[in-house]
């Protein structure tokens, strides 16, 4: 769960700035740029920060535990798997 939470989290923020996420492009283009930008303003603040807040408390238990325990790869290598849940 760590993992994936660290990619949304990243792949969010470029999303954000290449101004790729998903609208509804004909209301969207039919709207004046301050009311557009208005609605993303309020859709960011209201959806997706609690949303990254809600991910960052529910996992944190999750990468302290696999910190603690130094969790290892079974493979052979034995990388730790505790890193990409940070």
């Amino acid at each position: 769960m760590g993992a994936v939470g660290a990619v949304f989290l990243c792949v969010s923020s470029w999303t954000l700035l290449a101004n790729e996420h998903i609208r509804i492009d004909i209301v969207n283009n039919a709207l004046p740029t301050r009311v557009r930008n208005t609605i993303d303003v309020i859709g960011h603040a209201f959806f997706l920060l609690p949303l990254t807040i809600i991910m960052i408390i529910t996992s944190y238990p999750f990468v302290v535990k696999s910190v603690l325990l130094n969790e290892q790869s079974m493979n052979a290598g034995g990388l730790p798997q505790w890193p990409p849940r940070c």
